[in-house]
This record gives C-alpha cells, structure tokens and sequence, in this order.
C-alpha cells in the first residue's frame, strides 16, 4: 500500500459516505498522480508551444497581407484564424488530459461507491431516441454523451450519463440540454407508457400529450396540488398509471425536483422509468490542464457525491429521504 505522502494533501474523509475511501485513495490514486502531473506538465508545455507557432504562422502572414495588400482589413483574417486554431489545440490537449485522468480516477470511484462500472465515451447504452420520443429531453440532432455509470442499487439495474444536445436550424447550432439522464429498471412489470412532464402551459402540455403518447392519450390528474403544480401526467393506460404513481411516488418526485432545483421530466414506458435532469456543469470532472492534479480532493469529494445520484433517485422512489441532491447535481 503506498503511504498517504506520495500525494500531497491525501484525502479526508468528511461523510459517512466516504468512509473507507480514503484507503482506497491511498491504493489505487495516490501513487499514480506524481506520474500524471509530471504528464500533465508535458502536455502543456506541447500545448504552449504549438498555440506559439501557431501565432507566430499568423503573425507573420499578417505581416504580409499588411505588405503586399491594399486592403488593411485583410490581415484580420489570419488573426481570427489564429485565435481559433489556439483555441481548438487547447480544447484538444484538455479534453485528452481530463480524459486520461477520468480513467485513472472514476473506475476506483465507481467501485467504492456500488460496485459500478464506468465507461468515459461510451457507444450505444444510452437510448437517446427513446428518451426523445417520451419527450424527456427536447428533440436535438447532435448529441454528446460521457461519463456513463451503470450499476445496480436495491434490485434496481440502473445506467446514468452525461449528456450535452443540439438541435441545428439553418446555420445556427442550438443547446437544448444539458446535464444527466438515467435509465431505471421497473421492478414491477406494466403496461402501456406514461409521461410525467414539466408544465409547460395550455399549448405546451397539449404537445407533450399528443407525441409523447399517441393514440389513447388521457391527460391524468391527481388530487395533489403539490404534485400538479410541477407536473403534467400523459397516460395511454389510467388503472396502469395511477398503479405506478401512488402518493409515495408523487411525492418522491416532487421532493426530488425541489432538491435537484431542477424541473425533471420523466416517463414509464418498456419496463424502465426514464428521467432528466437539465445542469450546467460537468460533473465528473476532476482535472483540467489548468490545475494541478496534486490538489484532486476537493475534485473527489464532488465526484464521489454526484456518483451516488442514482443511488439516491432510487431510494426516492422507494419513498425514502436520503441526504440532498442539490449539491451532488448542480
């Protein structure tokens, strides 16, 4: 076991979630950070020097255009090129360095956790068509997915991912969402398929209806004023639908949406209960050629909340009251 001192400030359990942690922190992490900060070093330093040649090729063509051109506004043209091209060489050596120490960092993460595997750019186990046609995400024609979690929590298979969506519209690009979509197994076999929606208004609501469920669409209402303040139900099968969303259901899903300060969509459909969360942020980043990888504990502690949100959507739908969601999502 390596000593706690091959990574300076070591890690520091805080929760009772974390507990054990720091041990495997000292095995599987630690030793490997001296490594990848000497690369990290490397690769910005490889970075610098091609964002400088880089500058230096546009300079100099500027320099020419200023020479030999009579339009002055001509040398702009290799000074935006310029800027651009530094800004992908960037976005290109931070994007491999996170990725490499996401492989380093969440495979450990995930285990500790629950026994979850992790796969950073993942192909094919996200349904993004299905959560489009249930209009749990808004419909988009690029998407960007990482950081995929699946495990299995209380009997309950469950997959969790990153994802970023655009829709394109003539020559504009669109984000339509961005944050965390889940796939949970349905312990209990149902039928037909059910939309739980954010209200969207008179017209809005009428749309979710009419392409979320089509054919036998019934707009559900409960005597909930907490849950119908948030949400709009869509059902092709009513006995079906009331069966899945009983009080402690309801109520866990508005708790949920409080916590999360998040407007969740949500959906029954094939076996599995399909829900979004829309946040900004990257969650389970825990580097960038920016920072040291040696101060990585703040990073962990963030990281090892967020990876227990399915964890805890989980016991929401059991009925339970687990510790807040805020933190770990936003």
């Amino acid at each position: 076991m390596a000593p706690a001192s091959h990574a300076p400030g070591g890690f520091t359990e805080r929760t009772p979630q974390e507990r054990g942690f720091a041990a495997v922190f000292r095995r599987e992490i630690a030793p490997q950070l001296e490594m990848i900060e000497a690369e990290r070093r490397r690769r910005r330093g490889q970075m610098h020097a091609c964002v400088a040649a880089i500058a230096g090729a546009c300079l100099v063509g500027a320099g020419i255009i200023w020479a030999f051109d009579s339009d002055p506004g001509a040398i702009l043209i290799p000074i935006i090129l310029g800027c651009v091209l530094c800004g992908a060489v960037y976005v290109g050596f931070d994007r491999s360095f996170r990725d490499r120490v996401a492989q380093v960092v969440m495979p450990p993460v995930c285990r500790f956790v629950g026994d979850m595997t992790y796969e950073r750019r993942p192909r094919g186990r996200i349904p993004l068509g299905r959560f489009e046609d249930l209009m749990v995400v808004d419909s988009h024609s690029r998407a960007e997915v990482e950081d995929v979690i699946a495990g299995r929590h209380r009997d309950t298979d469950f997959t969790m991912a990153e994802v970023r969506l655009s829709r394109r519209s003539g020559k504009r690009t669109k984000r339509v969402f961005e944050g965390l979509v889940l796939q949970i197994a349905v312990p209990r076999p149902f039928a037909g398929r059910t939309v739980i929606a954010a209200d969207r208004g008179g017209f809005g609501n009428r749309l979710v209806g009419l392409f979320a469920v089509p054919g036998r669409c019934e707009r559900l209402r409960f005597d909930d004023p907490d849950f119908e303040s948030l949400f709009e139900v869509y059902t092709d099968d009513r006995a079906e639908a009331e069966a899945l969303l009983v009080p402690q259901v309801r109520q866990s899903l508005v708790a949920l949406s409080r916590d999360t300060g998040s407007r969740l969509r949500a959906a029954f459909a094939d076996g599995q209960f399909l829900l979004s969360l829309r946040r900004r942020a990257r969650h389970f980043e825990v580097a960038s050629l920016r920072r040291s990888v040696l101060d990585i504990e703040e990073s962990l502690h963030r990281v090892l909340e967020q990876a227990t949100i399915p964890h805890r959507i989980i016991d929401y739908l059991h009925g339970d009251r687990p510790s807040s969601l805020r933190t770990a999502a936003s």
